[in-house]
């Protein structure tokens, strides 16, 4: 059958939330899904972590969901230490997301470990490290990493995706590595629609790597961006054994 679990689960609001502890939230399921999330709510007026927000879920025959923070809007994020998620699937698809925001995040600020897996066999791997709609003032100073790996599927992650940023800074890293065998491999560092400022003195790095299918990686990828100042690193590369390579 399906498994659930939850360290916090609110239906509606949370006006404040605070964890200088740990919060830990596991699934396992055979012949089932699987659905893991350290603090799920609706919204979030502020948000602040000081201590460790783990999500794990692993399927046998069935495909497994696991969220570190998920909400639809979130006004203030602030993580400061370490947020860790993991899904892992044999006969099944993936999907693994640190921060998640269906909506919007007013303000998010990252100094700490932002850290999203997820493994396939025999299915699809997908792992995203802040995907969020629209988020007003980003500000990345610690760690965003995001890893697929699959074998007999595709396999895609991504550092920061959505729609829209206003102020986009990074002074730390933000990594993304993507491995698939017999199947395409997508790896982006930032892929937004619209950023107004961007903002790079740290590093950016997106490696997709795939045997028996295509590869494709992306450093920063907009629709259009207002303003780009870049004092720091991008790197894009993609391999492929009996298939094709895009980076950019």
């Amino acid at each position: 059958g399906n498994a659930e679990a939850y360290g916090v689960d609110a239906d509606n609001f949370i006006v404040n939330f605070t964890n200088t502890g740990t919060i830990s939230a596991n699934a396992n399921a055979t012949n089932g899904d699987a659905y893991a999330y350290g603090v799920n709510a609706w919204d979030i007026g502020y948000f602040t972590n000081t201590g460790t927000i783990s999500a794990s879920a692993n399927v046998t025959n069935g495909d497994a969901e696991a969220g570190g923070v998920k909400a639809y809007s979130i006004g203030n994020f602030i993580n400061n230490r370490t947020i860790l998620v993991s899904a892992n699937v044999t006969n099944g698809d993936a999907w693994a997301e640190g921060v998640y925001a269906g909506s919007n995040i007013g303000n998010f600020t990252n100094t700490g470990t932002i850290l999203a897996n997820a493994n396939a066999t025999n299915g699809y791997a997908g792992a995203y490290g802040v995907p969020a709609y629209d988020v007003g003032n980003f500000t990345n100073t610690g760690t965003i990493s995001a890893n697929a790996n699959v074998t007999n599927g595709d396999a895609d992650a991504g550092g920061v995706g959505g729609y829209s940023i206003g102020n986009f800074i990074n002074t730390g890293t933000i990594f993304i590595l993507v491995s698939a065998t017999g199947g395409s491999a997508w790896a982006g560092g930032v892929n937004i629609g619209f950023i107004n400022s961007f903002t790079n003195t740290g590093t950016i790095s997106a490696s997709a790597n795939a045997t028996n299918g295509d590869a494709e990686a992306g450093g920063v990828y907009a629709t259009s961006i207002g303003s780009f100042t870049n004092t720091g690193t991008i790197s894009a590369n993609a391999n492929a054994t009996n298939g094709n390579a895009e980076a950019y």
